[in-house]
């Protein structure tokens, strides 16, 4: 109710203290009665219309508020859809984990993807699409990560085998992650079917395994056929040049002299044939020299590089003195062909002056380092890294379970390293 002050005091600080007091309005004596209901009938209506005001307010505040609440409701309903939406479209398989390893969440393409319908999974236990044999090792995993939470991403090694409804295994790949929900944390597993891919690999294993078994064989039939032409070369087609350098002789010797130059033609052919005959065993001698089995793989490493120096003009430092490593015939025969691979790589495109051709025992293996000084090249324009040369090296040294690294810089050269595991000579 208004309060209305009856006072006699008209002045400044007797109406501080009324409206201190709580007046709404003073009358100050002598008064008409009629003024004080007059005065009293205002507050009244004005109490009124302030109410009334108030009212409308409070009306008006409710409806924005309500608006507001629908707003936010439908704008996390829209949410809400667009989440479910990307989950049920997601080419991943998804599913969310409390703390005790109940399925909360699972997404169409989990559902699918093991075997279960819409709903099925929720409030299953999570370990039920492990396989038995790994169930109990899985729990402890999930503690663990429950317990340390962090993010794993996909393609880091986390490679499971799952199971279906059906009982069916399949490989799956996961990748990790924590969320916080209105019920605590959950663990959020995105998972992919890798079944594809493991047999793509498997495969190409397999590929890998058969185009090695036939590089080896090629290799195996061309050092067979090498060995058997060097022989047929040697022991039959010398023989024969030989003889028939023999027979010239002695037929340029019973030429009379009267007959002119028929004499000196016939010793002409003579020292062609002579000349035939070196050459065919200078191939022979390429095609499987025997100073490797006669020597050793340091002597014929010694021998190839004088011959690289003298056909093609160019300085051979060759440091191959490790006495009696212990080199198989296999091994020797794999690095001395790695060796004269690499050298024509350097006739063909190095424009080298200087060549090294180091050979040592380190660490229990035997290591074949020939290096040039030549104008290098970068990693990704390695010439004829897919052809034949490069890929003979490579298998060669694989084929005596050992390694081949070949680098090089534009203006630096390049160094060829192979590397051997020392075994018995067999």
């Amino acid at each position: 109710l208004p309060i209305v002050l009856l006072t006699a005091r008209t002045d400044r600080e007797a109406l501080i203290e009324g409206w201190e007091a709580g007046a709404d309005e003073f009358l100050f004596k002598p008064f008409h009665p009629k003024e004080l209901v007059a005065r009293v009938r205002s507050l009244l209506r004005a109490c009124r219309d302030r109410k009334r005001a108030e009212e409308d307010l409070l009306e008006a505040e409710e409806r924005v508020t309500t608006l507001e609440h629908k707003r936010m409701e439908d704008a996390l309903q829209e949410s809400e859809n667009t989440i479910r939406a990307l989950l049920e479209t997601a080419g991943q398989g998804i599913l969310a984990i409390d703390l005790k390893g109940t399925i909360v969440l699972a997404n169409r393409m989990t559902n699918e993807m093991f075997g279960y319908a819409p709903d099925e999974l929720i409030g299953q236990p999570h370990d039920m699409l492990v396989p038995i044999l790994f169930r109990k090792r899985h729990v402890a995993y999930r503690d663990e990560f429950m317990a340390h939470p962090r993010t794993r991403a996909m393609g880091i090694g986390l490679e499971l085998d799952a199971v279906r409804k059906d009982g069916s295994t399949f490989p799956i790949e996961v990748s990790l992650s924590t969320v916080t929900g209105s019920s605590g944390p959950l663990a959020v597993a995105f998972v992919t079917d890798i079944t594809v891919r493991k047999q793509a690999e498997k495969a190409l294993r397999s590929s890998e395994r058969e185009m090695r078994s036939l590089a080896a064989s090629l290799l195996s039939i061309q050092d067979e056929e090498r060995r058997r032409i060097a022989r047929d070369l040697h022991d039959d087609t010398t023989q024969r040049l030989a003889l028939l350098s023999i027979e010239m002789g002695k037929a340029a010797a019973q030429i009379p002299e009267w007959a002119g130059s028929a004499g000196l033609r016939c010793r002409e052919l003579q020292n062609e044939v002579i000349r035939i005959s070196d050459d065919i065993r200078r191939l022979s001698h390429g095609l499987h020299p025997s100073v490797i089995e006669d020597l050793g793989l340091s002597a014929a490493l010694e021998e190839l590089g004088q011959e690289f120096a003298s056909a093609h003009g160019v300085r051979v430092h060759v440091d191959a003195a490790v006495g009696d490593p212990g080199v198989s015939a296999a091994t020797a025969s794999s690095l001395y062909r790695i060796t004269q691979e690499a050298l024509q790589n350097v006739a063909r495109h190095s424009r080298a002056t200087e060549v090294f051709i180091g050979l040592c025992t380190k660490a229990g293996s035997l290591q074949l380092l020939i290096s040039d000084n030549g104008v290098g090249f970068a990693a990704e324009a390695m010439p004829g890294s897919s052809g034949l040369g490069i890929v003979s090296m490579r298998e060669r040294a694989r084929l005596v379970q050992g390694t081949l690294s070949i680098t090089s810089q534009p203006d630096h050269g390049t160094q060829v390293i192979a590397s051997v595991p020392l075994r018995r000579k067999v």
